[in-house]
């Protein structure tokens, strides 16, 4: 008896147990997850009211009032004005212009008041005044991905099916008038203002970006490359070559580095982000697209990483997050802000103790785009989908903090 007494073991048991290593976004109010396993300070994220402006979102564009911003719209194709009251916080909405494609992936804000938007699938490129389109011609392509301003008198337009990037001179391109007819013949683009700028080897450039030193980046799908073109265009140099992916920001910095966050997908799972390329008639004209569905009922399966390209060094992977797709970047301070989905999930980054974050997340099922407001240096604005809406982002907001771990089981 006395020698089973002493190989017994205690009835009790201790097992240490991280609470907050892994909170779900949607589970935290003022308050941020450390990858380390700390509870940090954070930011709110606050649902702003008001009716949904389109059943899809795809694209937040400041203008020169800091309270009016431009978004492109789906399925319907038009640019809607919303107009953002922060201290309720709330907004109204107003439709600019309806165009002839239902999807306007890329609108971008000229100071002259004019707006330059792209569409799909017919690959329209649009100059809108006094919410009248006054300019238009369809590129030899099925979309317009991005539109990135060199200066007041040129842009930069990112297509896709094929991948190339066009410049346009605006002055010229402002009188060219209505042009229906996809225009395929170059010299006719280049009467009308429009030059080929460059081409990647990818059927999309998804986006564009401007370095410190004028060179232009340039991201693709569905590989995922990054490109880097001179200031005057030609052949790429590639900065980095992926497989089954999609850039889906590129963020420069003052100093000359560059983030991009990358989406990897399955080769069985479709895209989360490019819709894919659209069957042709015989003729060779592009067949009418039905609209993206806003969600995927299935359970996003890849994974999404944000890469760093120092000015003067090697390409470095620095956040990674699986079951999840990353959509926009943004920069508060030393942390690097990441929106995505499948969840309304809001990642950081702190780049100075180089360890990740996750903030307050949206009730929608995916964050497109997070943008700051000018003037407030610690308040971004919002833009989500599923369902459609607007957010506020706010690091300096008061009020109770909490954080909601997940159930736990004692008993195991």
């Amino acid at each position: 008896m006395p020698a089973l007494l002493a190989t017994a073991e205690p009835l009790s048991k201790k097992t240490e147990i991280d609470f907050f290593r892994d909170v779900p976004s949607r589970n935290l109010k003022g308050l941020a997850t450390r990858s380390d396993g700390r509870l940090v300070s954070g930011p709110t994220l606050q649902e702003m009211a008001g009716p949904a402006p389109a059943d899809l979102l795809w694209n937040l564009e400041p203008t020169s009032d800091p309270a009016k911003w431009l978004i492109g719209t789906g399925a319907d194709g038009r640019i809607v004005e919303v107009t953002v009251d922060y201290a309720q916080p709330s907004y109204t909405s107003r439709t600019v212009v309806k165009l002839d494609d239902p999807q306007v992936f890329a609108v971008k804000a000229l100071a002259d008041g004019t707006i330059l938007a792209g569409t799909s699938p017919r690959g329209g490129l649009y100059l809108v005044r006094e919410d009248k389109p006054v300019a238009r011609v369809s590129l030899p392509v099925d979309s317009i991905f991005d539109i990135l301003l060199v200066n007041p008198t040129t842009a930069l337009v990112a297509t896709g099916n094929p991948g190339r990037i066009y410049q346009v001179d605006l002055a010229k391109f402002a009188s060219v008038g209505l042009i229906t007819d996809k225009i395929t013949d170059t010299k006719i683009l280049g009467d009308h203002g429009i030059t080929l700028f460059g081409e990647i080897r990818d059927r999309n450039v998804r986006r564009l970006a401007a370095l410190a030193n004028g060179r232009i980046v340039a991201g693709s799908a569905p590989k995922g490359n990054v490109y880097s073109f001179a200031p005057a265009g030609g052949a790429p140099v590639i900065l980095q070559e992926n497989r089954d992916a999609e850039i889906t920001d590129l963020l420069p910095q003052p100093n000359g580095d560059l983030f991009a966050s990358i989406v990897y997908t399955s080769t069985t799972q479709e895209s989360r982000i490019t819709p894919p390329p659209g069957q042709t008639k015989s003729g060779g004209a592009p067949a009418r697209e039905e609209p993206p569905p806003p969600a995927q009922q299935e359970r996003f399966s890849g994974r999404s990483a944000v890469i760093w390209f120092p000015a003067n060094g090697f390409p470095e992977t620095i956040a990674t997050r699986a079951n999840t797709a990353f959509y926009r970047l943004a920069r508060h301070g030393d942390t690097l802000l990441m929106a995505g989905g499948e969840m309304g999930e809001l990642a950081g980054y702190d780049l100075r103790a180089r360890l990740s974050l996750t903030f307050a997340g949206s009730i929608s099922s995916q964050i497109n785009q997070i943008a700051p407001i000018a003037g407030t240096p610690n308040r971004f604005l919002v833009l989500r989908n599923n369902a459609p809406g607007l957010a506020l982002l706010d690091f300096d907001a008061p009020g109770p903090r909490e954080a909601e771990t997940r159930r736990i089981d004692l008993g195991t």
